[in-house]
């Protein structure tokens, strides 16, 4: 008996704290929906209900919007930007190469104009009437001391007429280092190519098409010229170099590359004959890769041909 008592007298505490436990539990479930509830009001209040929130709304939407249509300005702003500044390099490297053209031509002139002045005082010194004086009459041959002295001094007065030689300063220039350079300007212009220097490429390709224009590699130089027109959307020009390629050299390594690219640039230019180039491509490169006929395909896909 004592026992049970004691046992009813641990169990009671435990027994009045469980309903003050689930009653608390009940209330902050309680609490949570009436929170819900307001949150949920306030929400639809704020987004439908308040004049002063829908006016928030639309002028917060009208700035986003503003936002947008200025950042697309200044996106095709900046991409104009940089297209002027690639024509304004492009026209750099024209002069660039015309004035060398100016240069090497001004020095071919003066070569001439100097073989031309060591021509004249040739023939003048050559044609010189050594037996004339100054007035134009002959000396007389006599056997007297005046007129011994008289041919003397009058020979004298003659010869100093005659202009020396010129002198040639001695140029220092290494030639052959210097055509060793020349020789590496193909591979340099492709280096930067690959590195996205499309004017010095340019540079360097023109460069040496102009020294040596009858080199072997000359048609392979204008293909690579071309590709650095083509790449900047000088169409025109990389048409003109393409162009020039096959001219050189009709079955070269490039030929087939060039046609694809030349139909390619006829294209972007609206010239109708690039139909008919991507259509003549394997008629007339039957031997051509897998990958340049895809190629060609593919390029006369895009511009409806």
């Amino acid at each position: 008996m004592l026992r049970a008592i004691l046992l009813y007298l641990s169990i009671l505490p435990i027994l009045l704290a469980n309903p003050s436990y689930a009653v608390s539990k009940k209330e902050l479930a309680a609490k949570d929906l009436q929170l819900e509830e307001r949150l949920s009001q306030l929400e639809s209040r704020f987004l439908t209900g308040d004049p002063a929130a829908e006016q928030l709304i639309k002028r917060n939407y009208a700035l986003e919007v503003t936002v947008r249509s200025l950042r697309g300005e200044v996106e095709q702003l900046m991409y104009e930007l940089g297209q002027s500044n690639k024509k304004i390099d492009a026209l750099y490297g024209d002069i660039d190469i015309n004035l060398q053209r100016i240069i090497r031509l001004e020095h071919q002139l003066e070569e001439l104009n100097s073989a031309f002045e060591n021509s004249e005082n040739s023939f003048i010194s050559g044609n010189a009437p050594l037996g004339t004086s100054p007035g134009g009459d002959p000396f007389e041959n006599t056997n007297n001391e005046d007129n011994s002295e008289k041919l003397d001094r009058n020979t004298d007065e003659t010869l100093s007429q005659i202009p020396s030689a010129p002198v040639f300063k001695e140029k220092t220039i290494d030639v052959q280092a210097a055509y060793s350079d020349l020789l590496k300007l193909p591979e340099k212009g492709k280096v930067k190519l690959r590195e996205g220097d499309y004017l010095g490429a340019q540079l360097d390709f023109e460069k040496y098409i102009l020294e040596r224009p009858d080199a072997d590699d000359i048609a392979i130089v204008n293909y690579w010229l071309g590709e650095s027109y083509f790449v900047r959307n000088g169409f025109q020009k990389a048409a003109n170099a393409y162009i020039a390629s096959l001219s050189i050299d009709p079955r070269g390594i490039k030929a087939s590359s060039s046609m694809i690219k030349l139909a390619t640039s006829f294209a972007k230019l609206n010239n109708p004959e690039s139909c008919k180039i991507f259509n003549a491509f394997e008629t007339q490169y039957p031997n051509a890769t897998e990958l340049e006929k895809a190629k060609a395909n593919k390029e006369a896909k895009k511009v409806g041909c």
